[in-house]
């Protein structure tokens, strides 16, 4: 199953793709939904951050290549409902290296943000990028 979810996500990762914002509830952990995918994108990276860090950061950022691009994964903790600065914090880094209308994939694995349209949100604030969900 872990390997038809890696073969459904490199194959969404496209040139046109800057990278994935993903979010969750809480720090990371292996047994995050989505980290052994993202973990497969990041050559392993993410795994070895998670057991190198006490890991009770709000935000992470992780840089990889894709396409010969710059690609990247940023993780931020929702700890409550209309709490996004953990959000705002990762797009200082964002902004300063995605690719103006490129897609950015939204892992959404944050149930604090059920009843906001975060996609829509997003796009109101960010408005030089594409916002798509990411399924896995």
């Amino acid at each position: 199953m872990k390997n038809c979810k890696i073969s459904y996500l490199t194959d969404a990762i496209t040139p046109d793709v800057s990278g994935i914002l993903w979010l969750t509830d809480g720090p990371l952990s292996t047994n995050s939904m989505g980290a052994y995918e993202f973990n497969y994108l990041l050559d392993g990276n993410l795994f070895d951050y998670i057991h190198t860090t006490q890991n009770q950061k709000t935000s992470n950022f992780h840089m990889a290549s894709n396409f010969s691009r710059p690609f990247f994964i940023a993780h931020s903790v929702i700890e409550t409902q209309f709490n996004f600065k953990s959000i705002e914090e990762n797009f200082k880094l964002i902004e300063s290296m995605a690719t103006n209308n490129s897609f950015i994939y939204l892992f959404n694995d944050s149930k604090n943000t059920a009843n906001i349209n975060l996609e829509n949100e997003l796009q109101k604030k960010y408005q030089t990028y594409q916002f798509k969900h990411l399924f896995l």
